[in-house]
């Protein structure tokens, strides 16, 4: 995983155009009206490529993993009010 990450870092050095065309693209996207504005989610490739990241490791939990995680919805609790309203 490193050697392709710096491989990855490499090429996008070397040839910037595919990168900066992915970056610019407009997918569309899901939007949402908040307020005067519009809020879009999934309206570009990286916020894409991140969700099926997330959603593949989803996948890979085993039932058990997640009942287990389910029974320290304490530790879980803290770890929320900690991120959101503790530390800025």
């Amino acid at each position: 995983l490193p050697i392709m990450l710096v491989i990855g870092l490499l090429l996008g050095y070397a040839y910037p155009l595919p990168g900066k065309f992915l970056g610019e693209a407009d997918l569309g996207g899901i939007c949402f009206p908040t307020g005067d504005t519009e809020t879009c989610v999934y309206n570009s490739v990286s916020n894409l490529c991140i969700t099926f990241i997330f959603v593949m490791s989803g996948m890979k939990l085993k039932t058990e993993e997640i009942k287990r995680a389910m029974r320290t919805w304490k530790a879980a609790l803290f770890g929320f009010i900690s991120i959101l309203f503790i530390t800025p």
